[in-house]
């Protein structure tokens, strides 16, 4: 792991808003490295640590200013904030057409050892997940055990099949509305991923392991990853948002998760106005994270 080096803030920020670091660092994973950044508060030991588990492919590249100034708002309010690139993601070394959710599981890891090396004083680590994300964040939290203390899921994929069925349906939508002859429908397309061949999604090279590693995977059913305190955060464009089935499901199931539901924008979409913050989901974290973790 090298050495993180605080950088200065770029974002305005209220006049009686606290000082935080940012420290920009890589973090090995064998032979590749994690690109990672770290946010604190400044002057302040802090004991929670949040790490960001982003969402994947074009979706990450359309959240990045909310993570950005969630982390910087966590950090203003005492947490500290690691966000880190996947491997074949971001700054991060490796192919995205060879990464899987297992490697995303073993990056976290490595997230979570280093981070407590670096802060040997932290009392909770909790893991943020956000869409595809908060996969990798449950099964990174049922793997390491106690070693997290809280969960936040962010508009979680639970449904790994129907979330490659939804990204199929909009790359062949674009392709018809360039022009494009359309020769195969999306079960085709899935079977020949399943297979071992391809599909080009806005320049991501979709297959395995990824996509074997999230179709018919009831990863929400394994009960190691509920053990701790979790929030579930479920998004909607309706004036009075409700939770979905399988939120109130899991929290019915889990005296310890608690699912709520915000109208918000869905900023990881390409959308005529750029989102620089998530404010209704913003602020349901950051009300859950002052009374868990004070």
């Amino acid at each position: 792991m090298n050495s993180p080096s605080p950088t200065a803030q770029n974002e305005d920020v209220p006049a009686n808003a606290a000082s935080i670091v940012e420290s920009p660092f890589f973090i090995s994973v064998a032979t590749e490295q994690i690109f990672a950044f770290l946010h604190e508060p400044q002057g302040l030991n802090a004991d929670t640590a949040v790490i960001v588990c982003h969402a994947s492919a074009e979706e990450k590249y359309w959240s990045h200013r909310v993570y950005v100034n969630f982390a910087r708002e966590a950090a203003r309010s005492g947490k500290a904030v690691l966000r880190i690139d996947f491997r074949g993601e971001g700054e991060s070394d490796g192919e995205f057409e060879s990464s899987g959710i297992r490697s995303r599981v073993d990056d976290v890891r490595v997230a979570v050892a280093a981070l407590v090396q670096m802060r040997p004083g932290l009392r909770s680590v909790v893991l943020m997940g956000h869409r595809l994300g908060a996969m990798v964040a449950g099964l990174a939290a049922a793997e390491l055990g106690s070693r997290i203390s809280g969960l936040v899921l962010w508009d979680a994929v639970f449904d790994g099949r129907g979330y490659l069925m939804q990204v199929l349906r909009q790359h062949l939508a674009m392709q018809l509305s360039a022009g494009v002859t359309i020769s195969a429908d999306r079960e085709s397309l899935l079977d020949s991923m399943l297979s071992g061949g391809r599909v080009n999604i806005e320049g991501y090279e979709f297959g395995n392991p990824l996509v074997s590693d999230m179709v018919d995977f009831a990863w929400h059913a394994d009960a190691r990853i509920w053990q701790r305190p979790a929030l579930i955060v479920d998004v909607s464009s309706l004036a009075k948002p409700a939770v979905s089935p399988r939120s109130r499901q899991i929290a019915d199931l889990h005296g310890e998760v608690t699912a709520t539901a915000v109208k918000e924008a869905q900023f990881w979409r390409e959308t005529r106005q750029f989102h620089r913050r998530a404010p209704s989901m913003m602020a349901a974290t950051a009300e859950w994270l002052a009374e868990k973790f004070p």
